[in-house]
């Protein structure tokens, strides 16, 4: 009579098993979740930042004192029907 073989980990969707069936370790990636811009800026915040544009205070200086990155400030005027203001010359 032969001895029962284990089939050996069963191996599962997204699941690394390392030797002798245990868990392996991953790699370590962080992902951030997801932060819409809603859950951060009420509407009252928005109006606020939309005339501190208007107003032309820099887009990185908005970007940091609502919490939220350039791309996301650019996305929320353009939503607003405002123009980007492109870069001016800080000599002049």
């Amino acid at each position: 009579m032969r001895p029962e073989v284990s089939p050996g980990p069963i191996a599962r969707p997204g699941v690394l098993v390392g030797r002798r069936g245990s868990p392996a370790v991953r790699p370590s990636v962080y992902t951030a979740p997801k932060r819409h811009l809603p859950d951060r800026l009420t509407a009252d915040r928005v109006e606020l930042l939309l005339a501190d544009y208007r107003a032309g205070v820099l887009h990185r200086d908005l970007a940091e004192q609502y919490g939220i990155s350039i791309s996301s400030l650019a996305r929320l005027v353009r939503q607003h029907g405002l123009r980007r203001r492109r870069h001016r010359d800080s000599t002049s």
